[in-house]
């Protein structure tokens, strides 16, 4: 009877076990599966082994929001690496473009350059070479002079032949050191350094204890201390780490960099020292005046 009304609408569904149940859905009262009698199962506003009534739409729904999220995950994903990559593209061009301009800003000043000398005479070539010629001649004289002055190599004196070398060497560099103080043997190490790389000053130490008298009349008191000298006279004092970078672990062209500042050797930009502009001294003195020393 049940089944008969054609208001109730009839429905097929799956039992757990795969096999169709048929039933009719009784709006707002119960559903009858299984046929009638004794066996029949009632249940209210539903079919007896399936979702309620609107409840797998709504797993349906939410299967589809969470695929969307998901895809909208990689799509994010995707367009910050490709964003990314474009960035990278974008800054390899932009370096590439540099060097190229660059590299056409040198080949224009050669050129111009090979102008000039196409355009100069004989003689005004022969004037240039001559003078590259005398330039390389005071260059060599000058250096077996520093190194024959002790130019070159970082070595400790003696008290008393400190104002020897004073008066030899225009620009020297004096480290009061103590062989128990730390600090002055890792100073050691970098002062060795530069003294190789720049000829042009004179890199000497005295032991504080045995200098009792340089100490006292040049002020020292805190070791490790330098006394930068130019001309025979002290210009600076450079006293612990403080003047580059005031830790144990400074790096020897921070030291340089701290010493060209008091143009007591030449900068780093100027090369080993030996390049064309050492025919002038540092601070403009003329090397075959600083040579009257010798």
């Amino acid at each position: 009877l049940l089944r008969a009304a054609p208001s109730w609408g009839e429905s097929s569904c799956q039992t757990a076990s795969g096999s169709s149940c048929w039933g009719s859905a009784i709006p707002g009262g119960d559903a009858v599966f299984g046929g009638e009698g004794r066996g029949a199962l009632r249940l209210r506003g539903g079919h007896a082994g399936c979702p309620p009534s609107g409840q797998g739409h709504m797993r349906s729904r939410q299967g589809d929001e969470a695929m969307r999220a998901a895809t909208q995950t990689v799509a994010d994903g995707d367009m910050a690496k490709a964003l990314k990559q474009n960035y990278k593209a974008q800054m390899e061009s932009a370096v590439q473009d540099r060097v190229l301009e660059v590299a056409q800003h040198i080949e224009e000043q050669t050129d111009r350059k090979m102008r000039e000398m196409d355009d100069m005479s004989s003689d005004e070539l022969e004037k240039i070479r001559e003078k590259q010629i005398s330039r390389m001649k005071k260059m060599a004289s000058r250096t077996t002079k520093w190194k024959r002055q002790g130019h070159g190599s970082y070595n400790e004196i003696e008290e008393r032949d400190f104002f020897q070398s004073a008066h030899k060497s225009s620009r020297i560099i004096l480290h009061f050191y103590r062989p128990s103080t730390e600090r002055c043997v890792l100073l050691d190490e970098h002062l060795r350094k530069l003294a190789e790389m720049h000829l042009e000053t004179l890199f000497i130490k005295v032991n504080a204890e045995k200098s009792p008298f340089l100490a006292t009349r040049l002020g020292v008191e805190v070791l490790p201390t330098m006394k930068l000298f130019k001309d025979g006279q002290v210009m600076h004092s450079m006293v612990g780490f403080d003047e580059f970078g005031g830790e144990d672990t400074f790096k020897t062209k921070q030291l340089r960099k701290a010493l060209a500042r008091h143009k007591i050797i030449r900068g780093e930009h100027d090369g080993d020292g030996l390049a064309d502009a050492e025919l002038s001294d540092v601070d403009g003195q003329d090397l075959d005046e600083d040579s009257s020393r010798d």
